[in-house]
């Protein structure tokens, strides 16, 4: 799901969306990482807001984001990012596992 057809609908679905994630005056720290990584194994796509605190440029703090988590960058607007991880289907094989037994 890389294509750009699936990426403009991966943005048109979290437009209206609220941000799960708020980057502050602690920057990208572990915590934000896990917290990051978690939400992209439930969801598949983190919608992160940057405060006016934060002094690296937003592009910056996404592709930092992005390489902690092994995710894609899908949009930077403003001061608001979008970042996607594919799940690879291991939830799903081990829930099917568990319903044989």
């Amino acid at each position: 799901m890389s294509t750009k057809r699936a990426h403009r609908r991966l943005k048109k679905e979290l437009n209206p969306e609220k941000p799960t994630l708020w980057i502050g005056k602690n920057g990208i720290a572990s915590d934000l990482v896990e917290e990051a990584n978690r939400q992209l194994q439930d969801r598949e796509v983190v919608k992160i807001r940057v405060h006016r605190i934060v002094t690296l440029p937003v592009k910056e703090v996404a592709d930092i984001v992005a390489s902690k988590t092994e995710s894609t960058v899908i949009e930077v607007k403003g001061r608001t990012l979008i970042i996607y991880k594919p799940n690879r289907g291991e939830d799903k094989k081990q829930t099917s596992t568990e319903e044989k037994s």
